[in-house]
């Protein structure tokens, strides 16, 4: 039987692919989902190959190729290296459109949460925290 932790984190991780969909549905996004997380990855992580951050990333390799082309052709990507030692890292306009994405997203989802109290919405900061310090701390 999955312990009261573990039923909380998978409610969460259910809870945020909810969020990132609403916020996907309600705008014409610019930078799709994948290339976000990739972008976050590539920041977090430092620069690596492409079957690296497809497989961070959770898609298949053509799939994160084709997404790199696109990414590279909006600045948002550019590859170091020799043709066999290629790295991928974030442009400055890569994180800037990112960064940009996020708070359209936010102004997006907003309006959901505007009838939580003041401590609902504290209670979600420190969550947020928690979680991203916790993955932070732990990521490979």
């Amino acid at each position: 039987m999955p312990t009261r932790l573990a039923t909380t984190l998978v409610r969460l991780a259910e809870s945020g692919h909810l969020l990132g969909r609403l916020a996907g549905e309600r705008t014409a996004h610019r930078m799709s989902p994948v290339t976000v997380r990739a972008l976050v990855v590539l920041q977090l992580e430092g620069p690596m190959g492409v079957t690296a951050l497809a497989r961070r990333c959770h898609v298949a390799q053509p799939t994160m190729t084709a997404l790199v082309r696109q990414a590279e052709e909006a600045g948002w990507m550019r590859r170091r290296g020799s043709a066999r030692t290629t790295r991928l890292e974030p442009t400055a306009a890569g994180i800037a459109a990112r960064d940009a994405q996020r708070e359209a997203d936010g102004v997006l989802l907003e309006p959901r949460f505007t009838h939580l109290g003041r401590r609902e919405r504290a209670a979600l900061e420190r969550a947020a925290l928690i979680l991203a310090s916790t993955l932070e701390r732990d990521r490979p």
